[in-house]
């Protein structure tokens, strides 16, 4: 048998209930809509709670999505090469590009 803290690991979300996730709230001048943009979500494996938001302004829209992994186990983890913003086989979108950004540097003290 496991030690208890290994055995909580290994159990995942199993006994807990499911984590609630607090509203986006506004983005101003943004009015929120009731579908995601043009149909596209990401494609993010078996998070223990998910938000998708649309809003729009000026007849753009733009997504808003949050995945929340708690517990994670080898079928529940955002780190993954499953979880992708577009698949390689998708028919109707293409990932143009990526790249990373360092925010914390443009953050005022």
């Amino acid at each position: 048998m496991a030690p208890l803290p290994a055995s909580r690991v290994l159990q995942g979300d199993a006994g807990q209930p499911p984590p609630q996730l607090a509203p986006v709230g506004t983005i101003e001048g943004w009015a929120p809509a009731p579908t995601p943009p043009d149909g596209w979500r990401p494609r993010y494996l078996q998070p223990s709670a998910e938000r998708f938001v649309t809003f729009t302004k000026d007849g753009r829209e733009v997504g808003v999505f949050i995945a929340y992994y708690r517990n994670q186990t080898f079928d529940r983890k955002l780190v993954s090469s499953e979880n992708v913003l577009v698949t390689s086989n998708d028919q109707r979108w293409m990932q143009l590009d990526a790249g990373e950004r360092d925010v914390a540097s443009q953050v005022p003290p």
